[in-house]
């Protein structure tokens, strides 16, 4: 899994072994940007049309404010 910024030229990339992991790295690697930038994450772009998402991934992210 990789997440990519389109700001800047940053990519972090993830090994996961299952597709239900993906919640849990989400929200480690978003505390980790908002963190390190100052900035809060606005926009999250998905290649597969909600393949890796959830429920509480998408009640995650309204809570957040982050549109997809």
């Amino acid at each position: 899994m990789a997440f990519i910024d389109d700001c800047t030229p940053k990519v972090r990339a993830y090994s996961i072994k299952s597709k239900d992991e993906t919640f849990e790295v989400f929200t480690g690697w978003l505390v980790e940007v908002e963190n390190r930038s100052g900035h809060r994450v606005k926009t999250l772009k998905l290649e597969n049309k909600g393949e890796y998402t959830s429920r509480a991934f998408e009640k995650y992210l309204s809570k957040k404010g982050i549109s997809h």
